[in-house]
């Protein structure tokens, strides 16, 4: 249903029923994912947050079963975390929870730690779709030397 293209193989994929137990293996694995594709370190940790989060949504609101991938397409990094929960909708401004409210922050945070955030439903079937945009070599490389005479 959410496939990726045929020409993509994911750099991860969890499939079955995920725990908190899980989340740790998850974290460190997406976060060699990250970076192998590139993502510097201040990224890498805003993707793994992101992810974490939409793991745990899925642990709590569909009893931990869905899957999991992660994959690079072009100059994106791809997580498509898909389960058979109860469903929800995205607020479309991204507003922030009021502070009275107790929960409902996962969405919000999630939006601020990647690039895109997509929902994707059919029936009972929920993909949530997280991009994170990789710099190019040439943008890192010129941020690193102005770094390194300390214009930035």
């Amino acid at each position: 249903m959410y496939a990726l293209n045929a020409s993509e193989e994911p750099m991860l994929h969890y499939r079955g029923a995920f725990g908190a137990q899980d989340l740790a293996v998850i974290r460190r694995d997406v976060g060699a994912a990250a970076r192998e594709a590139g993502l510097g370190e201040e990224d890498t940790d805003q993707f793994v947050l992101a992810i974490s989060e939409a793991v745990t949504n899925v642990i709590e609101h569909a009893y931990g079963d869905g899957q999991l991938s992660v994959y690079r397409t072009g100059d994106r990094l791809v997580a498509d975390v898909t389960d058979h929960g109860p469903g929800f909708t995205l607020d479309p401004a991204g507003a922030t929870p009021p502070p009275q409210q107790p929960r409902g922050r996962g969405l919000w945070l999630m939006r601020r730690c990647v690039d895109q955030l997509e929902l994707f439903s059919r029936n009972v079937t929920h993909c949530l779709r997280l991009v994170k945009i990789i710099p190019s070599a040439l943008v890192v490389t010129w941020m690193k030397l102005l770094a390194l005479r300390g214009r930035i």
